[in-house]
Parts: C-alpha cells; sequence; structure tokens
C-alpha cells in the first residue's frame, strides 16, 4: 500500500474548508480511506506518515493562508476545481509561494514580483535556492528559511549574481517607502507577534543562541527604547559602506538583517563573550570592551532562565534546530 501524498493534500482542502483542526493526525484519516483490511503498513508507508506528519504539523498555518488567499472555502463549497488541488499537490510550490509572500510584506516588497523574481531564477522552485541565495550558513533544508534569506539577499543585493546583472534593481522590487515601526506595547504589525518572539524565531531558523543574541540586541537599544529602532527599525546599530545607518521597512526587517549580521561571527572562532565583545565592539577579538561584556552576559542570565516569557510563540507546532551562538 502506499500513502500518496495527493491523498494527504486533499485532505488538508477538505479540513480547511470545514474548519477542521489541520493539526489533526491526517494519516490515520488517509489509512482508514486507502486501506484495505488485511493489508499491513510497509516501510514506504512509514516514511509518508512522517513526511505528511511533519507537513501538516509545520506548515499547517501556511496553507491556511494560502487557502484563504485563493479563496478555497468559498470554491469547496461548491465543488473543489482541479486547479485549486493541483495546487494543493504542488505542496512545496504553495508553500515556497506563501513564505515569500510573507517575507516580502516585511521588507516592504511587491510579492507577486518577489515571487516571479524566484520562480524565474530557481525554474520553478527545482533548483535549489542555496545556490540563489550565495549563503551556506543556514538550513537550506527549510522552506521558510529560504524565503526569509532570500528576500533579505534581494535588499542586500547579495544574491549569486547583482540584481544589475540579472537585469533589476531593488527598486523593481519595492511597493513604496512607506516604514512599519514598533508598537508601544512590542507586538509588531505585520507578523502579529511580539519583538521577543519574532527575534527568537529568526535565532532559531538561522542556528544562533538567542539568548545571547537578544541581550546583545537589548544592550544595543537601550532595552528597545533607542530612536534607531523606533524610527528607523534599526536593532543594532547596523551602517553602510559610508558609515550611515540603514532604515528598515519594518521591525521584522530589522530583526532580520541584525541577527544574520550576528551570524557571521560563527566563522570567527570566538568561544566566549569576552572575545566576542572585543570583535563586536572593537572589530578585534584581543582588545575586549568588558563593560559590553558585563551588560551581555548579565541579560544573558535573567533571558535564559525564563526563555519561554520571552520565546514562546503559542500553537508554534515548527521546530527550528537550536544551537549555542
Amino acid at each position: 500500500m502506499k500513502i500518496k501524498k495527493e491523498l494527504y493534500l486533499s485532505l488538508m482542502a477538505l479540513c480547511l474548508a470545514t474548519n477542521v483542526n489541520t493539526d489533526q493526525n491526517l494519516y490515520t484519516i488517509g489509512t482508514q480511506i486507502e486501506s484495505e483490511a488485511d493489508e499491513k503498513a510497509t516501510d514506504e508507508d512509514t516514511e509518508n506518515k512522517v513526511y505528511m506528519d511533519q507537513f501538516v504539523s509545520g506548515h499547517s498555518k501556511a496553507l491556511s493562508e494560502y487557502a484563504r488567499s485563493i479563496n478555497l472555502v468559498d470554491n469547496f463549497t461548491a465543488g473543489i476545481s482541479n486547479d485549486l488541488l493541483t495546487d494543493f499537490q504542488n505542496s512545496e510550490d504553495v508553500l515556497y509561494d506563501s513564505y515569500l509572500t510573507t517575507y516580502a510584506k516585511y521588507f516592504n516588497f511587491d510579492a507577486d514580483k518577489v515571487i516571479a523574481f524566484a520562480r524565474n531564477l530557481t525554474k520553478n522552485y527545482t533548483i535549489p535556492f542555496k545556490d540563489i541565495n550565495n549563503c551556506d550558513n543556514y538550513n537550506d533544508k527549510d522552506i521558510e528559511t529560504n524565503c526569509m534569506i532570500f528576500c533579505h539577499q534581494i535588499l542586500r543585493d547579495d544574491l549569486y549574481a547583482s540584481l544589475e546583472d540579472l537585469g533589476y534593481s531593488k527598486e523593481d522590487f519595492l511597493k513604496n517607502n512607506e516604514i512599519t515601526t514598533i508598537n508601544d506595547d512590542l507586538t509588531l504589525k505585520d507578523s502579529n507577534l511580539t519583538f521577543y518572539q519574532f527575534f527568537g524565531k529568526v535565532c532559531d531558523m538561522i542556528d544562533i543562541d538567542k539568548t545571547y543574541a537578544l541581550p546583545i540586541c537589548l544592550h544595543e537599544t537601550s532595552h528597545l527604547n533607542s530612536r534607531l529602532l523606533r524610527v528607523q527599525n534599526n536593532v543594532g546599530g547596523l551602517r553602510n559602506e559610508d558609515g550611515e545607518h540603514f532604515t528598515y521597512a519594518s521591525p521584522e526587517a530589522g530583526i532580520i538583517a541584525f541577527c544574520r549580521n550576528l551570524k557571521r561571527y560563527d566563522k570567527m572562532n570566538i568561544n566566549n563573550i569576552t572575545e566576542l565583545s572585543g570583535m563586536y565592539v572593537h572589530g578585534d577579538i584581543n582588545k575586549p570592551d568588558h563593560k559590553w561584556a558585563k551588560s551581555v552576559a548579565s541579560l544573558h542570565e535573567v533571558i535564559s532562565n525564563d526563555q519561554d516569557e520571552y520565546f514562546a510563540i503559542q500553537n508554534n507546532n515548527k521546530v527550528y534546530q537550536k544551537s549555542q551562538f
């Protein structure tokens, strides 16, 4: 017996259309539909079960958003069309489009243009994003992370070739110059998460220790009160080649830029917070800044002892690999 992906995508469509909890065990439902009483599961079935369980738990939110965007619920009541079902069968394509839409919003990009650009460069997502993103220090097996990195690389003009060589400019993707800033209660308008929740999520996605990264952020922004953060969404005082501070379209974009900037320290063989202070503050591992190190270490102790209070996202089933910064 072979449990087909299409069956589960059809069931996913049914659950979305009837407001059934998509986190239930769809494998069990599928088995009841497709199996015969005397048939035993094979290794292939087990692999499909694991895949589909991960698919459902990790991406139900993205699929739900996609379903709403194409009015799936209304269409299903009248009989789901073959075109819609085909969309769900192409599950990874759907997820790439959905996550690109989400992250394009954070950078104030036109989502349709970003998706068309990504599909063109990857030949409809058949070429690995790692080959396009010009970046190898993240988990390129995760669709959401690929999309986040891709949007940020457009902003940085740091893909495998320059935007100009590819026939584009950053302005081609920008919708306008509007800026979305952080709310007074530290919630973020676009992601509907708190600053801390989104920060922790990005850290986990790119595999840096959020219990050190957030203290650095808090130290650099006067506990999230700096004008640079509140007005320009610049989380860590990041500057361009001319020494001018960057302005980001949203707090989410600023967080992504800051965390990815910290990620570059992975390759510097830094062993402790004292060495990091030297590199971060002075650009020299042998010139530590003890005041900076003490502040970050103190904040790290507080945050590491109460991580759920800062980072926990209710009903977030997606798990990213986590490691020490």
